[in-house]
């Protein structure tokens, strides 16, 4: 029964992170490009959409999973590397998503997409490294 119930909560929990990032898709509209900015408003939709689902996958990761490579088995930051590594984290869940909403609002916005775009890649090289070098154990629900 505790089987199940794990996953039918992955399940859901996984429907409502895809259903979140159609809307998401739907809102940006990446096919519907700036007249005069083209090519860095195509880089920074695609680059925060690429981020978005590498983004997507590390919450998931942490939701269902424990990552031993920033925490111990009781919950504990490993050392300092761990702590630089969750302030980063951080700093990647909130600066592209701000990025991303406030763009409309600045005058001169072809060097402000180009600057985004590249924090998006970087956020999104560094969640793929997290995701794919950390120890991620399956977390057991106790009866």
């Amino acid at each position: 029964m505790i089987i199940l119930n794990l996953f039918l909560s992955e399940t859901f929990t996984l429907m409502i992170l895809i259903f979140l990032y159609l809307i998401i898709f739907r809102l940006l509209k990446p096919f519907k490009f700036h007249t005069k900015r083209k090519n860095s408003t195509a880089a920074l939709k695609f680059s925060y959409l690429c981020y978005l689902v590498i983004l997507i996958f590390v919450i998931y990761k942490f939701i269902f999973f424990d990552n031993r490579t920033l925490f111990d088995s009781n919950g504990n930051m490993v050392n300092f590397f761990a702590i630089v590594n969750l302030v980063i984290l951080l700093i990647g869940i909130v600066l592209p998503n701000l990025g991303i909403v406030i763009r409309r609002k600045i005058k001169n916005r072809e060097p402000y997409n180009i600057f985004f775009t590249f924090i998006n890649i970087f956020y999104f090289f560094y969640f793929l490294g997290l995701a794919l070098l950390s120890k991620w154990i399956i977390k057991f629900v106790d009866a």
